[in-house]
């Protein structure tokens, strides 16, 4: 039995295509009454006798057929045929979604009896199921026919309504939400988890193709960066022809966005920050699959919407649209921001002054955030604490670009003053979390790593709120401390180098500045030592590329000069070096 909230289903009713042909037009006056009063009760001689013409019609269809066959002299062959086309046409039709479910019998008219009898819908909208093995014909049919060019060409020609449907099965489209907002979310807290869950509920998808190239993007995201949970959640539609793998699911999430949204979306001139978000997991979904070109332009590309947007930040400006858009923009812009820091791509927002970045989000989850008003609960930690906490080590590091192009402009900057500001840099990252609440700061590993467990968290995560809570914090803290590391030890090393650089020109160096940057490499590493320790698969998996371009490069100096820097055994370093590859695989290491 699932453990997801049951998704809504579309209203009206389904009628199966089992029934036998419609008879003519006396036949379906007979049958009006009974289908005008869907729902109610019926007179019960209108049913019957609508069943007896239909039968009537069908076996005086299947005398004609029989006068016209070609005689050979076989009377007997004749009658035979007769009486197969006869029991052909006495089979019964399938069950109403209520008489299966109660597994009773079903009658033959619409609505049957039994719905009648108990005042119920009599609807037909459940999928039917083939037994046995998958035939690998249908399965090769089924899917050339959901392949975005005939996907495509549907949505062009107008006979296919684009939907939810067109990415997978609904319940399945609702459980990899539900996923999304578990594991993704976390670090990209967008866009608001309340208001499109509510839209989904409402099938929204159906009237607005912008929130289907939405959820196309965010289910797609997810599946890009967690393929090994979206894969089990694929398993039965992969068992039943719908999908060939978790790759062919995310790039059928890739086309249904694409269609969605569109050849000309960009010229439509009521863009929101959806449009900006669902470039912004597409950027996602390009960057966990390799393609680093369509990365650059969907990133580029959310930026540029968000900017075009001018959200006002103060609510007292005039155009001010409302609490949601402004905390969702803001939210997605220091996400861009720290993902081309972090890709090295500075060029996406090139270097200016502290003052001239934007605002950050408040810290305020999204239930308490309304169109009109923010609430402000005091007992609770909200998630986007860590979240500005992550934003705020790459904010520190601002700076470093500001001095960066001032020293290209003028190289006669000096390198006392540089070492000025990597030292002020390095002693407020030192810091950052002296004043965080534990919540955010202690690492615990208590989630599983096997497949086995990690279901078994999946039902834990559905069933109790609190366990998911926990989970979403353990990936916050996870990707909060690997970017402090590795910005501590991008400082440091800088400063090395500079401290090499003045050795040249200026011999007499001190002592405490040596011995003080060796002090902080040996705590960064030992906070590396720390994180690994604690830290467990399914907390860092959903972001498994992001974690591992951080500490690689700090991993790979511990194995270096682990002898001279640092305190810890070769047994030490041996399991630490293990633990990673356990993690993130062997990243070539010598």
């Amino acid at each position: 039995m699932s453990q997801f909230p049951t998704p809504p289903h579309s209203q009206g009713n389904h009628f199966s295509g089992a029934y036998a042909t419609a008879p003519p037009t006396d036949a379906l006056n007979s049958l009006e009454p009974s289908l005008a009063a869907l729902g109610e009760p019926a007179p019960q001689s209108s049913a019957s006798q609508a069943a007896q013409a239909s039968f009537k019609l069908q076996l005086q269809a299947a005398a004609a057929a029989a006068n016209d066959a070609p005689n050979h002299g076989h009377d007997a062959t004749n009658h035979s045929d007769s009486n197969d086309v006869l029991a052909k046409s006495k089979r019964l039709g399938r069950a109403c979604d209520a008489c299966s479910r109660r597994k009773v019998k079903c009658g033959e008219e619409v609505p049957c009896k039994n719905c009648v009898e108990l005042d119920i819908e009599c609807t037909f909208q459940r999928p039917t199921k083939r037994r046995g093995p998958v035939n690998r014909v249908v399965e090769e049919i089924k899917r050339q026919r959901m392949d975005g060019v005939d996907l495509h060409e549907g949505f062009v020609s107008g006979q296919f309504q684009l939907s939810i449907e067109a990415i997978a099965p609904h319940h399945l489209v609702h459980r990899l939400l539900f996923d999304f907002f578990t594991y993704i979310y976390p670090i990209y807290p967008f866009p608001h988890e309340h208001l499109v869950l509510d839209r989904f509920n409402k099938r929204e998808d159906l009237q607005s193709r912008t929130f289907l190239g939405l959820i196309a993007a965010v289910v797609g995201a997810f599946a890009a960066s967690f393929p090994r949970l979206s894969e089990i959640a694929l398993r039965d539609a992969v068992h039943d022809g719908l999908l060939a793998s978790g790759e062919d699911f995310v790039d059928r999430c890739v086309q249904v966005c694409t269609d969605a949204r569109g050849p000309g979306y960009l010229l439509r001139p009521n863009l929101d920050v959806d449009d900006a978000v669902t470039s912004f997991f597409m950027a996602i979904i390009s960057a966990r699959t390799s393609r680093l070109t369509q990365f650059s332009l969907h990133m580029a590309e959310s930026l540029s919407i968000l900017r075009s947007l001018d959200l006002p930040p103060d609510p007292v400006q005039p155009g001010f649209k409302g609490f949601v858009g402004r905390e969702i923009s803001s939210r997605l812009f220091w996400a861009i921001y720290t993902e081309s820091r972090l890709s090295q791509r500075p060029e996406m927002i090139p270097p200016c002054r502290t003052t001239e970045l934007p605002r950050m989000p408040d810290a305020i989850d999204d239930y308490y955030i309304y169109h009109d008003r923010l609430e402000r609960p005091s007992s609770l930690i909200s998630l986007l604490e860590g979240f500005n906490l992550n934003v705020r080590v790459y904010r520190i590091c601002h700076v470093l670009s500001t001095v960066d192009l001032l020293y290209d402009i003028s190289p006669d900057l000096g390198c006392r003053e540089e070492r000025r500001v990597l030292t002020d840099t390095l002693r407020e990252l030192s810091s950052l979390f002296d004043n965080c609440p534990p919540e955010l700061v202690t690492l615990s590993q208590q989630h599983p790593n096997s497949e086995v467990d990690i279901q078994a968290l999946q039902a834990s995560v559905a069933e109790a709120p609190d366990i998911r809570r926990q989970l979403q914090c353990d990936i916050q803290k996870a990707n909060v401390h690997s970017s402090a590391i590795t910005a501590r030890f991008s400082i440091i090393q800088r400063l090395a180098k500079l401290q090499e650089k003045s050795a040249m020109n200026e011999p007499v160096a001190t002592n405490g500045s040596v011995e003080q940057l060796a002090s902080e490499r040996r705590k960064v590493f030992w906070d590396l030592a720390s994180l690994l320790r604690n830290m467990s698969r399914s907390t860092i998996e959903p972001h498994l590329d992001i974690i591992q371009a951080k500490l690689v490069p700090v991993i790979s100096e511990l194995r270096k000069t682990w002898k001279d820097e640092t305190t810890m055994g070769a047994v030490e370093v041996a399991s630490l070096s293990a633990r990673f590859v356990e993690f993130f695989g062997d990243p070539g290491w010598t």
